[in-house]
Order: structure tokens, then C-alpha cells, then sequence
């Protein structure tokens, strides 16, 4: 058993390698540190052991994903009588940019229905054909290609199996994301979207696994 703490800033790890509450746990292999960004594929290296984790692929992997779907990059289409449209989102702010975004101080989003979208070679298009079969009203639909594609590279990474633990804000059921309009950003510091875990779930369930 090994516990991974991992980010995509190099500093915040570098300030656990050196925290006294951790060493015990290094010198006994009970912990290791990770830079792993969700945007890259590739090989993870265990920056204390100096191991790479596919070396060590035949054990299960449990990952946890603590507010982290939120803030990355989603795709957003509009379904409506059968058909998906990518939807081109222009982001604009204030002349001056508070390091600090709040609601009143945020960013405008100017939403632009693209042609239809030819969904057969889409990213994970059966996932998005089941949309459009089943949102019966139109709808803007937030859809977590890039969620999905690091579940499918930690899912390379280990031959056995991939349990998740997610906590994130977000819709579960098909009928909370039915005829929901354009996502507009929750603001703390930065911003987040909601999470579409009924598309996580799904793409789970249609690769063989349980949610």
C-alpha cells in the first residue's frame, strides 16, 4: 500500500516532500508524491521511490478526484431534436483583472451554436449519441471529454482494476441536465463549472464497470 499525493504544481509538492508531519511516511514507503497534470498523457513518476508507475501496473489503483473535474476544460453542446452542436464560448473580462474573481468583478461568456456536429466521429460518440437520443427538450450540455480521457489514461496505467472516489458540485440524473441552459461560472479566486457525473457514470457503465 502506497498513498500518492499528486498536483500539477511542482511547488506544492515540493512543499510536501519537505513537511516533518510527512517523513516518517516516506522513509516508510507509505507515501510518494506525483506531478500529474490531467491535460498529458504518459507515464507517472514517483518522484521519492523514483519509480515509474507502470512498473508497478499490477496493482489496483484508487484514485481520488477531490474538486478537481470542476476546473478543467469541458466541451459544450447544444442537443436539440436528435442533433449535437458544439458550442464556441467567447470569454471576455474587465480591462483590469482582479487577482481575485468574484461574481461582480468575473467574466462575460458569449455562447455560439456551431453546425451540426457530425457525432459518429466525435470523442467517446457513443456517449454523446445517448444524449441524443434521450434529451427529448433542447438542452446546453456540458460534456467532460477531458474527465473522460484521464479516466481512460489511469485506466491504461494500471491492469488492474480503477476505483474512483469524486466529490465535485455538479448534476447526477439525466433528468437534472434535461433543458438546462448555458453554464455560467461559480466564482472563488478563480472559476468552476458544474460537473456532468451522469456522463461519468455512463461512460463507466457502457466500458463494463459499475457506478
Amino acid at each position: 500500500l502506497c498513498y500518492v499525493i499528486s498536483d500539477f504544481t511542482q511547488a506544492n509538492l515540493d512543499f510536501c516532500a519537505t513537511h516533518p508531519s510527512l517523513q516518517d511516511w516516506f522513509q516508510k514507503g507509505l507515501l510518494d508524491l506525483a506531478l500529474f497534470d490531467v491535460t498529458q498523457s504518459g507515464d507517472i513518476l514517483l518522484q521519492h521511490s523514483r519509480a515509474r508507475w507502470s512498473e508497478q501496473a499490477d496493482l489496483p489503483l484508487l484514485a481520488i478526484a477531490n474538486y478537481v473535474w470542476d476546473g478543467i476544460p469541458q466541451a459544450l453542446y447544444h442537443v436539440e431534436q436528435g442533433k449535437a452542436r458544439k458550442v464556441a464560448v467567447k470569454v471576455s473580462a474587465h480591462s483590469t483583472i482582479p487577482k481575485q474573481l468574484s461574481q461582480e468583478e468575473g467574466l462575460t461568456l458569449d455562447f455560439q451554436v456551431m453546425k451540426a456536429t457530425d457525432t459518429s466521429s466525435a470523442p467517446y460518440a457513443d456517449l454523446l449519441n445517448m444524449y441524443c437520443e434521450e434529451l427529448h427538450m433542447p438542452t446546453a450540455l456540458l460534456f467532460p471529454q477531458l474527465a473522460l480521457t484521464c479516466l481512460d489514461r489511469l485506466s491504461a496505467l494500471c491492469q488492474e482494476e480503477l476505483m474512483l472516489l469524486s466529490s465535485d458540485k455538479g448534476r447526477l440524473l439525466l433528468s437534472e441536465i434535461a433543458g438546462q441552459y448555458y453554464p455560467q461560472p461559480a466564482y472563488h479566486g478563480s472559476f468552476s463549472l458544474p460537473v456532468n457525473f451522469h456522463a461519468l457514470i455512463s461512460y463507466v457503465i457502457q466500458q463494463g464497470g459499475s457506478a
